[in-house]
């Protein structure tokens, strides 16, 4: 059975994809929870906001890139996406 990340993961479409709320959790690199990871591992361009700056540095020191720390009801990135992930 699938789990709710690889759900998620599965109804994404297209190249380029913007993950709202990507680090509401703290990053666990491998597990097939952590839905950042699996869209990254997934998709050829993946950015992410959220407001936790902490959870972002750590996603960064991951080597993770296209992280914004900002607020989902205000932000701006001068990019068009495919799909927006947003169920985090």
């Amino acid at each position: 059975m699938k789990t709710r990340a690889e759900r998620i993961v599965s109804f994404e479409r297209g190249r380029q994809i913007l993950d709202v709320g990507c680090a509401g959790h703290v990053p666990r690199p491998g597990s097939p929870y952590w839905i950042h990871g699996l869209l990254r591992a997934n998709f050829p361009v993946v950015f992410g906001i959220d407001i936790h700056e902490a959870n972002i540095e750590a996603i960064r020191e991951l080597g993770h890139e296209n992280l914004i720390i900002a607020n989902a009801e205000s932000f701006d990135i001068p990019k068009e996406f495919d799909t927006m992930s947003l169920m985090n």
